[in-house]
């Protein structure tokens, strides 16, 4: 009995006083948290007369069953252990320990979805450099086949001046052949034209 004063007594002195903001709520409040730096009795009734039926660190989430407005307390359940804690040792807001977990929880969220994104991107990046290492395969056949065509091109050209020079000799050739023909045709024409007139003198 002495022990469960000096206990009830140290919860009295304690810094926080909450006591207002859950004696303003009303019992369908769902959920409420025990306040930091405190481990609360959880008695079996709605007043300290009732024994105690366990304890309840700082910061752990509780479901609100049922608030006493006469005794200050408010009747919650933990753990699927149901009890009645002081009204002035809880609170709407999470706990330190709560807000942790939470934070720890949504950096790990936000980890693994960076590392998502980071595979993503490494995959987008390796699309990247395949079809960059295909562009480049490309621009080189397309250099092979332009030096392929100029030279194609510039052989042709080639031809095209081989195929000039020899009409040109084969013309100078015809040319030449054609006036040895019209010169040996005017010196027979020539020879014709003597042959008669020695023929009349011998005549006479």
């Amino acid at each position: 009995m002495l022990r469960h004063l000096a206990l009830s007594l140290a919860l009295l002195t304690s810094t926080y006083t909450l006591a207002e903001e859950v004696e303003s709520t009303d019992a369908n409040q769902e959920t409420a948290y025990i306040s930091d730096k405190l481990t609360v009795f959880l008695h079996a009734g709605p007043s300290r007369q009732y024994r105690i039926i366990g304890s309840i660190q700082a910061g752990t989430e509780l479901e609100v069953l049922d608030i006493n407005t006469e005794t200050k307390f408010t009747q919650v359940n933990n753990n699927s252990k149901t009890g009645w804690v002081e009204s002035q040792y809880l609170t709407q807001q999470a706990g330190l320990k709560s807000q942790l977990e939470a934070a720890q929880a949504e950096l790990a969220e936000q980890t693994t979805n960076l590392s998502a994104q980071t595979q993503t991107l490494a995959a987008k990046d390796e699309q990247i450099l395949s079809l960059q290492q295909q562009v480049n395969q490309l621009e080189q056949s397309l250099s092979e086949t332009q030096s392929l065509l100029t030279e194609k091109e510039q052989a042709l050209s080639k031809v095209d001046t081989n195929n000039k020079e020899s009409e040109q000799k084969v013309l100078l050739q015809w040319f030449l052949k054609g006036g040895g023909v019209l010169a040996g045709g005017v010196l027979l024409g020539y020879i014709l034209t003597l042959l008669p007139k020695k023929r009349r003198r011998e005549q006479w």
